[in-house]
Protein backbone atom coordinates (compact mmCIF):
# COMPACT_ATOMS: atom_id res chain seq x y z
CA UNK A 1 0.00 0.00 0.00
CA UNK A 2 0.80 3.46 -0.74
CA UNK A 3 -0.28 6.49 1.62
CA UNK A 4 0.08 10.32 0.07
CA UNK A 5 -1.06 13.35 2.14
CA UNK A 6 -3.66 15.65 0.15
CA UNK A 7 -3.53 17.97 3.35
CA UNK A 8 -2.37 17.55 7.23
CA UNK A 9 -3.12 20.73 8.53
CA UNK A 10 -5.25 21.67 11.74
CA UNK A 11 -6.61 24.93 12.76
CA UNK A 12 -6.65 26.54 9.12
CA UNK A 13 -4.87 25.59 5.64
CA UNK A 14 -1.79 27.50 4.87
CA UNK A 15 -0.46 28.03 1.24
CA UNK A 16 1.42 24.91 0.79
CA UNK A 17 -0.83 22.82 3.45
CA UNK A 18 -4.24 21.90 2.85
CA UNK A 19 -6.34 20.67 5.84
CA UNK A 20 -6.94 16.68 6.13
CA UNK A 21 -7.21 14.45 3.38
CA UNK A 22 -5.22 11.38 2.46
CA UNK A 23 -5.51 8.77 -0.85
CA UNK A 24 -4.67 5.03 0.40
CA UNK A 25 -3.66 2.81 -2.81
CA UNK A 26 -2.85 -0.60 -3.65
CA UNK A 27 -2.70 -2.06 -7.02
CA UNK A 28 -6.17 -2.42 -7.52
CA UNK A 29 -8.35 -0.07 -4.82
CA UNK A 30 -7.92 3.69 -4.65
CA UNK A 31 -9.38 5.63 -1.14
CA UNK A 32 -10.19 9.14 -0.19
CA UNK A 33 -9.64 9.35 3.49
CA UNK A 34 -10.86 12.54 4.31
CA UNK A 35 -12.02 15.66 2.23
CA UNK A 36 -10.67 18.87 3.94
CA UNK A 37 -10.47 22.22 2.40
CA UNK A 38 -8.12 22.49 -0.54
CA UNK A 39 -7.41 18.51 -0.47
CA UNK A 40 -9.52 18.02 -4.01
CA UNK A 41 -6.68 21.11 -5.72
CA UNK A 42 -4.17 18.66 -4.49
CA UNK A 43 -5.54 15.14 -4.92
CA UNK A 44 -5.70 15.98 -9.03
CA UNK A 45 -1.88 16.25 -8.57
CA UNK A 46 -1.64 12.74 -8.18
CA UNK A 47 -5.04 10.77 -9.62
CA UNK A 48 -7.87 12.51 -11.48
CA UNK A 49 -11.14 13.14 -9.95
CA UNK A 50 -12.69 10.27 -11.30
CA UNK A 51 -9.53 8.13 -10.42
CA UNK A 52 -10.57 7.06 -6.54
CA UNK A 53 -12.96 4.48 -5.89
CA UNK A 54 -14.58 5.25 -2.40
CA UNK A 55 -14.45 7.90 0.31
CA UNK A 56 -14.21 7.83 3.94
CA UNK A 57 -14.87 10.63 6.43
CA UNK A 58 -13.77 10.19 9.62
CA UNK A 59 -16.27 13.06 11.34
CA UNK A 60 -17.97 16.21 9.94
CA UNK A 61 -16.25 18.70 10.84
CA UNK A 62 -15.63 21.49 8.20
CA UNK A 63 -11.85 20.70 8.13
CA UNK A 64 -11.96 16.88 7.46
CA UNK A 65 -15.49 17.61 4.98
CA UNK A 66 -15.26 20.94 3.19
CA UNK A 67 -14.12 19.94 -0.29
CA UNK A 68 -16.87 17.15 -0.39
CA UNK A 69 -18.67 20.64 -1.32
CA UNK A 70 -17.00 20.52 -4.71
CA UNK A 71 -16.99 17.19 -4.95
CA UNK A 72 -20.57 17.34 -5.42
CA UNK A 73 -20.35 19.97 -8.25
CA UNK A 74 -17.44 17.96 -10.23
CA UNK A 75 -19.98 14.24 -9.93
CA UNK A 76 -23.33 16.19 -10.73
CA UNK A 77 -22.32 18.56 -13.33
CA UNK A 78 -19.26 17.63 -15.62
CA UNK A 79 -20.04 15.99 -18.37
CA UNK A 80 -17.77 12.50 -17.82
CA UNK A 81 -19.88 11.30 -15.25
CA UNK A 82 -22.92 10.62 -18.66
CA UNK A 83 -19.68 8.68 -20.42
CA UNK A 84 -20.14 4.67 -20.44
CA UNK A 85 -18.12 3.24 -18.05
CA UNK A 86 -17.86 5.65 -15.02
CA UNK A 87 -20.07 5.40 -12.34
CA UNK A 88 -21.03 8.69 -10.66
CA UNK A 89 -22.78 7.08 -7.42
CA UNK A 90 -19.30 6.87 -5.08
CA UNK A 91 -19.55 4.81 -1.99
CA UNK A 92 -18.94 6.85 1.24
CA UNK A 93 -18.55 5.68 4.73
CA UNK A 94 -18.86 8.42 7.17
CA UNK A 95 -21.09 9.16 10.51
CA UNK A 96 -24.76 8.40 10.60
CA UNK A 97 -25.63 12.22 9.97
CA UNK A 98 -23.46 12.77 7.58
CA UNK A 99 -26.33 12.72 4.26
CA UNK A 100 -28.11 15.37 5.99
CA UNK A 101 -24.73 17.69 6.91
CA UNK A 102 -23.43 18.16 3.75
CA UNK A 103 -26.78 18.42 2.27
CA UNK A 104 -27.28 21.25 4.36
CA UNK A 105 -24.18 22.51 3.63
CA UNK A 106 -24.20 22.17 0.35
CA UNK A 107 -27.62 23.73 -0.56
CA UNK A 108 -27.86 27.77 -0.82
CA UNK A 109 -31.28 28.51 0.21
CA UNK A 110 -33.93 27.08 2.68
CA UNK A 111 -36.05 25.86 -0.04
CA UNK A 112 -33.23 23.86 -1.56
CA UNK A 113 -32.76 22.47 1.65
CA UNK A 114 -36.21 20.67 1.56
CA UNK A 115 -35.37 19.07 -1.49
CA UNK A 116 -31.22 18.09 -1.51
CA UNK A 117 -29.94 15.16 0.05
CA UNK A 118 -26.90 14.25 -2.32
CA UNK A 119 -27.86 10.50 -2.88
CA UNK A 120 -27.58 11.11 -6.74
CA UNK A 121 -23.83 11.68 -5.92
CA UNK A 122 -22.76 9.60 -2.78
CA UNK A 123 -23.80 5.69 -1.36
CA UNK A 124 -23.77 6.58 2.06
CA UNK A 125 -22.99 3.85 4.34
CA UNK A 126 -23.06 4.94 8.10
CA UNK A 127 -20.09 4.12 10.49
CA UNK A 128 -20.97 1.95 13.49
CA UNK A 129 -17.64 1.20 16.38
CA UNK A 130 -15.95 -2.24 15.26
CA UNK A 131 -17.54 -1.99 11.56
CA UNK A 132 -15.29 -4.42 9.29
CA UNK A 133 -16.05 -3.88 5.54
CA UNK A 134 -14.37 -4.44 2.54
CA UNK A 135 -13.27 -1.65 0.02
CA UNK A 136 -11.69 -3.51 -3.20
CA UNK A 137 -8.75 -5.14 -1.82
CA UNK A 138 -8.77 -3.43 1.56
CA UNK A 139 -9.81 -4.46 4.68
CA UNK A 140 -11.41 -1.98 6.91
CA UNK A 141 -11.76 -1.42 10.78
CA UNK A 142 -13.89 1.54 11.93
CA UNK A 143 -12.59 2.39 15.68
CA UNK A 144 -14.76 4.95 17.87
CA UNK A 145 -12.31 8.11 18.94
CA UNK A 146 -12.28 10.01 21.84
CA UNK A 147 -13.14 13.22 19.85
CA UNK A 148 -15.70 16.30 20.56
CA UNK A 149 -18.55 14.77 17.99
CA UNK A 150 -18.63 11.15 16.78
CA UNK A 151 -15.85 10.22 14.92
CA UNK A 152 -14.11 7.20 13.82
CA UNK A 153 -10.21 6.26 13.43
CA UNK A 154 -9.26 3.34 11.04
CA UNK A 155 -7.43 0.30 10.44
CA UNK A 156 -6.65 -0.49 6.72
CA UNK A 157 -4.89 -4.08 5.71
CA UNK A 158 -4.02 -5.21 2.26
CA UNK A 159 -0.76 -6.95 0.58
CA UNK A 160 0.28 -8.55 4.12
CA UNK A 161 0.49 -4.68 5.47
CA UNK A 162 -1.40 -2.36 7.83
CA UNK A 163 -2.14 1.19 8.50
CA UNK A 164 -3.74 2.90 11.40
CA UNK A 165 -4.88 6.06 11.08
CA UNK A 166 -6.29 7.73 14.64
CA UNK A 167 -8.71 10.38 12.81
CA UNK A 168 -8.59 13.13 15.51
CA UNK A 169 -8.47 11.74 19.16
CA UNK A 170 -7.69 12.63 22.44
CA UNK A 171 -5.22 9.90 24.34
CA UNK A 172 -7.69 7.02 25.14
CA UNK A 173 -7.63 3.29 24.40
CA UNK A 174 -9.02 3.49 21.24
CA UNK A 175 -5.83 5.33 19.66
CA UNK A 176 -4.09 2.47 21.38
CA UNK A 177 -5.98 -0.07 19.63
CA UNK A 178 -5.53 1.78 15.91
CA UNK A 179 -2.16 1.42 16.41
CA UNK A 180 -1.71 -2.21 17.52
CA UNK A 181 1.50 -3.80 15.81
CA UNK A 182 0.77 -1.49 12.62
CA UNK A 183 3.17 -1.02 9.89
CA UNK A 184 2.75 2.60 10.24
CA UNK A 185 0.41 4.39 12.42
CA UNK A 186 -0.87 7.71 10.89
CA UNK A 187 -1.35 10.07 14.10
CA UNK A 188 -2.85 13.44 14.68
CA UNK A 189 -0.93 14.97 16.91
CA UNK A 190 -2.30 18.47 17.04
CA UNK A 191 -1.11 20.41 20.22
CA UNK A 192 2.36 21.18 21.55
CA UNK A 193 0.51 21.52 25.11
CA UNK A 194 -2.31 19.77 26.15
CA UNK A 195 -5.41 21.62 25.79
CA UNK A 196 -8.23 19.33 26.24
CA UNK A 197 -9.38 15.52 25.95
CA UNK A 198 -10.21 15.83 22.18
CA UNK A 199 -6.89 16.00 20.43
CA UNK A 200 -3.18 14.36 21.20
CA UNK A 201 -0.02 16.27 21.99
CA UNK A 202 3.50 15.25 19.99
CA UNK A 203 4.33 13.50 23.62
CA UNK A 204 0.98 11.24 23.59
CA UNK A 205 1.18 10.65 19.93
CA UNK A 206 4.35 9.34 20.82
CA UNK A 207 3.66 7.37 23.63
CA UNK A 208 0.65 5.62 22.20
CA UNK A 209 2.89 4.54 19.68
CA UNK A 210 5.25 3.23 21.55
CA UNK A 211 2.87 1.59 23.58
CA UNK A 212 0.71 -0.01 20.60
CA UNK A 213 3.83 -1.53 19.47
CA UNK A 214 3.69 0.36 15.67
CA UNK A 215 6.74 0.12 13.50
CA UNK A 216 6.75 3.69 12.21
CA UNK A 217 4.62 6.84 13.67
CA UNK A 218 4.10 9.61 10.96
CA UNK A 219 2.39 13.01 12.20
CA UNK A 220 -0.64 14.66 11.14
CA UNK A 221 -3.23 17.14 11.90
CA UNK A 222 -0.55 19.92 13.40
CA UNK A 223 -2.42 22.71 14.57
CA UNK A 224 -0.90 25.57 12.34
CA UNK A 225 -0.42 27.96 15.20
CA UNK A 226 1.23 25.28 17.29
CA UNK A 227 5.22 25.40 18.59
CA UNK A 228 5.32 22.27 15.50
CA UNK A 229 9.34 22.50 16.49
CA UNK A 230 8.15 21.08 20.19
CA UNK A 231 5.37 18.41 18.76
CA UNK A 232 7.86 16.43 16.61
CA UNK A 233 10.97 16.40 19.67
CA UNK A 234 8.29 15.43 22.09
CA UNK A 235 7.02 12.48 19.62
CA UNK A 236 10.95 11.53 19.06
CA UNK A 237 11.29 11.49 22.84
CA UNK A 238 8.55 9.13 23.06
CA UNK A 239 9.13 7.30 20.51
CA UNK A 240 11.87 7.38 18.80
CA UNK A 241 12.34 8.40 14.90
CA UNK A 242 9.24 9.75 13.69
CA UNK A 243 8.29 11.16 10.44
CA UNK A 244 5.69 14.45 9.89
CA UNK A 245 3.08 14.40 6.84
CA UNK A 246 4.03 16.60 3.87
CA UNK A 247 1.55 17.46 1.39
CA UNK A 248 2.22 15.52 -1.94
CA UNK A 249 4.09 13.38 0.20
CA UNK A 250 4.18 9.44 -0.62
CA UNK A 251 5.07 6.98 2.25
CA UNK A 252 4.99 3.69 1.27
CA UNK A 253 3.51 1.55 4.38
Amino acid sequence: MKLTVLGWAAGISLPDAPQSGYLLQTEETTLLIDCGNGTLGELQRHVDMAGFDAMLLSHLHADHIADVLEMVVHRRYHPIWETEGYERLLPTWAPAEAPERLAVAYAPSAEDRQTESLTDIFAFEPLTDGAEFIVGDIEVKAIATQHSVECYGFRFTAEGRTLGFTADSGLCGAVEEIGRDVDLLLSEATWSHSVGASHMTGQEAGENAKRAGAERLLLTHIETWADTDKIISDARAAFGDVEVSETGQVYEV
